[in-house]
């Protein structure tokens, strides 16, 4: 009953966008390291400022099976919402470490969801969610919260209808909750935006480690195609400054670090040796290779996809970087990450993704003409044989 009406107060809470104030606190790392915490301690509204303030135990919310539900039976089975480009690859990825694994991905429609579904997972629609009933033991969610004002009521709802809680709920956030705006470096436990407190995505990480999931906090996400640079790379003029510099990781890199929590968690649930305690904690991705605006741009610039772009003029130039209006200012530092879940980005910079990627590029042409030329001999020689 005192459960039941727990969570009866943290759905009102949600939607009024104080959820703080019926959450009961969660277990952050500290990013020196990341001690295990002792008993559970309950946090004040106030104790949602900065992550190092959260302190105690996560519970695990609780998944009986209701009429209809599917439980996914194997222990590796994965379930993520909102499984865009993301998605995806942490789909691919989990695949390709747990074969045997069933796979889900739920999107809020079927707009290229064909695109996005890797092999082996199966598409479900969120609406018919509730329908299908499956459950799994672990579960992403990487949906993007777009303005939705019910967002963390969405994660809310996700931990009771796809997680039966025997596993890992992994909750990717972001590093934009950080505070600090002086240059300075930033860690798992560094204070929170004031401005972000009350937040959906916030509050959706606050529901998140409550109900015993972890967040992984991920720097600015790119790939050839996508982040940063392919929207700077459309405009002639930016209202920023180019020197500022922006935290960066690769989806590929991101995806990777979303995996290593999840096999984490599952070795904590295990109690595999010298596992790592996973859930009830916030994990950042990044790559450590903070790089300006303009860097950003001339890197992309390089690319195929971008000759027909030219560098934008940063109208905030004539400031200097440390009193531009929207200068980046924040270095993020994910040292402790990597070492409890045993993660390091396969791309160390944003220049060493691009040049990486040209190089395939340019191996991929090269075979192209290879097997055109050996395709041209073979039916020249073809043509040549008496009839």
């Amino acid at each position: 009953m005192a459960l039941m009406l727990r969570r009866v107060g943290l759905c009102v809470a949600i939607s009024l966008g104080l959820a703080q104030a019926f959450l009961t606190s969660a277990s952050l790392p500290n990013s020196s390291s990341l001690k295990q915490h002792g008993p559970s301690s309950r946090s004040s509204v106030a104790g949602a400022r900065s992550s190092s303030d959260v302190r105690g135990g996560a519970r695990s919310v609780g998944h009986a099976s209701n009429t209809g539900t599917v439980m996914s039976g194997g222990e590796n089975d994965l379930y993520v919402v909102g499984a865009g480009y993301l998605g995806k690859i942490i789909g691919e990825k989990w695949g390709s470490k747990h074969p045997e694994a069933k796979m889900y991905g739920e999107t809020r429609s079927y707009t290229r969801h064909e695109t996005f579904m890797p092999p082996g997972m199966t598409h479900v629609m969120r609406k018919n969610r509730e329908e299908e009933g499956v459950k799994c033991p672990n579960v992403v969610f990487c949906a993007n919260p777009g303005g939705n004002k019910d967002y963390a009521r969405e994660v809310f709802t996700a931990m009771e209808d796809v997680w039966d809680g025997t596993g890992m709920f992994v909750f990717t956030s972001s590093g934009s909750v950080y505070a600090e705006k002086d240059g300075g470096v930033v860690t798992e436990d560094s204070p929170i935006d004031e401005a972000k407190v009350s937040s959906p995505l916030r509050i959706a990480e606050l529901v998140t480690l409550d109900g015993g999931g972890c967040v992984v906090r991920l720097a600015g996400l790119y790939s050839a195609e996508r982040g940063p640079h392919s929207v700077w790379l459309k405009e002639k003029r930016l209202n920023h400054h180019s020197q500022g510099k922006i935290n960066l990781v690769s989806y590929k890199d991101a995806a990777s670090a979303v995996v290593a929590a999840l096999q984490a968690g599952i070795n904590q649930i295990k109690d595999v040796d010298g596992a790592p305690e996973v859930k009830g904690k916030v994990f950042l991705a990044a790559d450590h290779s903070p790089t300006t605006r303009r860097n950003i741009c001339k890197v992309a610039l390089e690319h195929p996809i971008y000759f027909r772009r030219s560098m934008p003029k940063f109208t905030q130039d004539a400031t200097p970087p440390e009193f531009a209006v929207t200068g980046a200012r924040k270095v993020y530092d994910s040292s402790a990450t990597r070492r409890v879940l045993g993660w390091e980005p396969e791309f160390k910079s944003f220049e060493e993704y691009f040049r990486i990627e040209l190089q395939e590029l340019e191996e991929n042409e090269r075979r192209a003409e290879e097997k055109a030329a050996a395709e041209a001999a073979a039916a020249e020689k073809t043509a040549a044989l008496p009839e």
